[in-house]
């Protein structure tokens, strides 16, 4: 009984240091840094990193991630020019890369996607998934 205890308790001080490294990763702000000239990486945890490029016609965005990422990385895209955002690329169909895209057509922007991910994205809408407004089937 006394062994059993013990898991008990080491189970428990693992949950609660899982439980804690998820609280202290959801409250870690917004991270932007510029990788080159005018080459931005963007994450709001660290788990997922999104790009932009600031050109002379404007923003592009590389990966969305969802409307939690998209909408603080606009936020810093502003902070850094007032240039519009033209094209948001989705790498590819899967919902946890594909989402967030609204956010950018709401800003004016072409979000683009391969061909199959476009069809992919078609077929399976999530709830946070804008249906890119252009595609692109060469490999």
């Amino acid at each position: 009984m006394t062994r059993l205890k013990a898991s008990c308790v080491q189970c428990l001080i693992l949950g609660i240091l899982l439980m804690s490294s998820f609280v202290n990763a959801q409250k870690q702000p917004s991270k932007t840094t510029e990788i080159a000239d005018n080459v931005y990486t963007f994450t709001t945890s660290g788990e997922y990193i999104s790009m932009f490029v600031v050109t002379d016609a404007g923003v592009m965005v590389f990966e969305t991630v969802n409307s939690s990422h998209a909408k603080p990385m606009l936020e810093e895209i502003r902070k850094i020019t007032d240039k519009p955002v033209k094209y948001a690329f989705h790498s590819h169909n899967h919902w946890d890369h594909a989402s967030g895209g609204q956010v950018f057509l709401d800003e004016g922007a072409a979000t683009i996607a391969h061909a199959d991910a476009y069809a992919w994205m078609v077929a399976n809408t999530g709830r946070d998934m804008a249906i890119p407004t252009q595609f692109d089937s060469t490999t």
